[in-house]
């Protein structure tokens, strides 16, 4: 058993506490979280840290095959520029991808996540995640290709999620985008999927989703109906006129996971989503890295760290929410991540330097991997 305390624990589930400490079985599961009088007597074999405890993060979106792009694609040039590239440039032989992507799985770990989701095109790596400590739902992503009919790309894409089964590895068929999925694929989509499943889509990344006529994306939003839920990824572009829209669907609404990558849109587009106004709208928000074609750090405290330097008006605990229960609700995760809950599992993070008057990140706060 470990005993773990520090100046403040961030339960997340739970409003925040001060004299307790976190006890931790050998298997890495949550067995208590107990008051006690720092001013009392001594705990037996307590470890005290100078910060504060935090749950292992939960990042929401990122792109393992695509981690030997890394500084290969030119910062500001757009999206379609963005995309030429990764096209251009993904084509590497396995090994080399594989290395890329076990590397970054180890990175990953490092920066304190303990939940991924990651969007997947083929079947490499599925050994190298399975390996992994890091909990992965595998989002088999699915777009239109000159080459291949609608058939054959959902044939495909179930081959995948067959594979990942096999493996003993969460997974389902995802669209890629309104841009990149047309409805006729995203129907076919439909017809092959469990409605318990959760599904994924890059979502408002450009102007031309929504031009001329924003009722189309609605409309795209509703073939996603037999989906239990929806992670709606970057949304760059969402103004308040179409998540009203949306939102008068209450259905569908209660599906949504909306997830910000600031980071990437910096390097993609140098531009960031309206995350103050999705605030204040009361959206449930995770946060996620995208990959590193796209992101100098796939780091969630550097995302969180963005967020306040752009939109200091939100608070710690709200952030510290999207970037872990939200993220493992929105995976299927929340039974094992994303909070300090008795039985679970969620990891345990010393984030230090942190302003305690403020109750703030700081541009100097760092995470430690205690569990």
């Amino acid at each position: 058993m470990r005993k773990i305390t520090a100046n403040i624990i961030y339960p997340v589930s739970s409003p925040p506490i001060k004299d307790a400490y976190v006890v931790i079985d050998n298997n890495e599961e949550i067995v208590d979280i107990v008051n006690y009088n720092r001013n009392s007597k001594e705990v037996a074999g307590l470890e005290y840290y100078s910060g504060v405890l935090i749950p292992g993060f939960v990042n929401a979106h990122c792109h393992l095959e695509l981690s030997h792009l890394k500084g290969k694609i030119e910062e500001g040039r757009g999206l379609s520029h963005f995309i030429k590239q990764v096209q251009t440039n993904r084509k590497e032989s396995q090994k080399t991808v594989e290395k890329s992507m076990q590397n970054t799985l180890r990175y990953l770990w490092s920066r304190g996540i303990n939940g991924l989701g990651d969007v997947a095109n083929s079947d490499i790596g599925i050994n190298i995640k399975g390996s992994s400590p890091i909990l992965t739902h595998n989002f088999i992503e699915l777009f239109n290709e000159d080459n291949k009919s609608i058939n054959e790309t959902v044939e495909y894409g179930k081959y995948i999620e067959q594979e990942y089964s096999t493996n003993n590895q969460k997974c389902s068929l995802s669209p890629h985008s309104t841009y990149g999925t047309s409805v006729e694929l995203l129907k076919q989509i439909n017809k092959s999927v469990d409605n318990r499943q959760i599904t994924s889509l890059h979502f408002l990344e450009s102007k031309h989703e929504i031009e001329p006529d924003d009722n189309k994306v609605i409309d795209y939003l509703l073939e996603l109906s037999s989906f239990d839920k929806i992670l709606l990824v970057h949304n760059l572009f969402l103004n308040e006129k179409i998540f009203k829209k949306i939102k008068n669907n209450m259905e569908l609404f209660n599906k949504l996971f909306w997830v910000v990558s600031p980071n990437s849109n910096l390097y993609i587009k140098s531009e960031l989503p309206q995350i103050g106004d999705f605030y204040k709208w009361g959206m449930q928000l995770c946060i996620g890295t995208d990959s590193f074609a796209s992101n100098h750090q796939l780091s969630i405290l550097e995302e969180m760290k963005i967020i306040t330097k752009y939109f200091s008006e939100i608070p710690f605990e709200t952030l510290l929410k999207w970037s872990t229960l939200n993220g493992a609700k929105a995976l299927n995760m929340e039974s094992i991540l994303g909070s300090f809950s008795v039985g679970k599992k969620p990891g345990v993070l010393l984030l230090s330097n942190f302003d305690f008057k403020k109750r703030q990140l700081t541009q100097n706060s760092e995470i430690t991997r205690l569990v």
